[in-house]
């Protein structure tokens, strides 16, 4: 996903959401193939542990990587 770790800061790509917070336009396989390039780095989120041990401080570290970066 180079060109989305390229972007400048503030441009989005828009992620439509149904009421279940599920990715609905065309542009949400984006958003999937960069979650994945985020969880196989290891840097925020270690993808051997499940979710729940996953520490409050990464969780929130990943939430705001994906806010600027989608």
């Amino acid at each position: 996903m180079p060109k989305v770790w390229a972007q400048e800061k503030g441009d989005r790509i828009p992620i439509l959401v149904n009421a279940h917070g599920q990715p609905i336009n065309d542009k949400s396989s984006q958003l999937t193939h960069f979650m994945g390039t985020v969880s196989r780095s290891g840097k925020y989120c270690p993808i051997y542990k499940p979710w729940n041990k996953v520490k409050a401080a990464k969780k929130q570290a990943l939430i705001a990587l994906l806010k600027v970066n989608n």
